[in-house]
């Protein structure tokens, strides 16, 4: 029967499970951590729980799952691309990216359009809101492109 505390490692060595404790270097990472993330700060003992509990964690079931269901994804893959040359794999697979942005910037634009068909039925929508909605949708969908998009009259 194994106390519930610790745990036998593979090497022979105990993990102490007592989260209110720490060691020098669980306050190094800690200290490391804090002044390099920008984030809220970290206590030893979060940095403790985080390597212990990681073995655990990729350990579990569903951990397990996941990793069979991504194996499983990627046979599939090379069954559907075998026999085919790495240049046909390549255009194959750009082809499918491509439509999967299309089919994202369409879902965007059909969104935006909803958006700008509800504010032109809003009593106090003025054409600023109007423009202004769009141009920030429309920006959205550029911003990866580069230069943002503006509404603007026609010469």
């Amino acid at each position: 029967m194994t106390d519930t505390t610790t745990e036998t490692t593979r090497k022979g060595r105990t993990a102490d499970r007592n989260f209110q404790t720490f060691n020098k270097m669980h306050q190094e990472v800690a200290d490391y951590v804090n002044a390099h993330s920008g984030l809220d700060a970290v206590s030893p003992q979060q940095v403790k729980a985080v390597l212990l509990l990681r073995a655990d964690f990729a350990n579990s079931d569903e951990q397990k799952q996941l990793r069979e269901a991504h194996k499983a994804e990627r046979e599939a893959e090379k069954k559907v691309f075998e026999g085919l040359d790495p240049e046909d794999v390549k255009a194959i697979k750009a082809a499918n990216r491509a439509k999967a942005s299309l089919a994202l910037a369409e879902a965007r634009a059909a969104e935006a359009l909803a958006r700008a068909a509800e504010l032109r039925t809003a009593n106090e929508a003025s054409g600023e809101d109007l423009a202004a909605a769009v141009g920030d949708a429309q920006g959205e969908a550029q911003s990866e492109g580069g230069e943002r998009r503006r509404i603007r009259r026609g010469s």
